[in-house]
């Protein structure tokens, strides 16, 4: 790109990386403006989203690409409104894909790891990025 970026500044935007997560009753209050807009439910049903999932992570192992799933972490407001049918239907999925493995990061991490509902700050992301690594380096072996 031909974007430039300042190294000796602030180019992740640090000043405001907690914005949103500080005051978590502003996030609460986003969250209660806009009922259901954040709810995640997974049913047990068959569906053409479930399906495609199943379907790429069976074409890429046909390729010999072996697949792995990572659900990743979630603010911990979004996440207690997930209920635990939602997430064992989840990883029911999962398992379906036939997947090489599958690992749930979803409530590692507190609010501190977030700048806003699902967006991990910049303390987050050095937090979260050896774990990637490592996981990545577990499933190379």
């Amino acid at each position: 790109s031909d974007r430039e970026w300042d190294w000796n500044g602030d180019p992740w935007n640090k000043e405001r990386r907690f914005s949103n997560t500080k005051d978590i009753s502003t996030l609460e209050n986003t969250l209660k403006k806009e009922p259901g807009k954040w709810d995640a439910i997974v049913t047990s049903e068959s569906t053409k989203n479930k399906e495609a999932l199943i379907y790429i992570v069976n074409r890429l192992q046909s390729a010999d690409i072996p697949v792995v799933i990572v659900n990743l972490p979630l603010h911990p407001i979004l996440s207690e409104n997930i209920s635990e049918e939602t997430r064992r239907n989840t990883f029911d999925l999962f398992n379906q894909t036939n997947a090489k493995n599958w690992y749930d990061f979803e409530r590692d991490y507190g609010d501190i790891f977030f700048c806003d509902s699902h967006h991990a700050s910049v303390e987050g992301a050095e937090l979260f990025a050896p774990v990637m690594a490592d996981l990545i380096i577990q499933e190379m072996s």
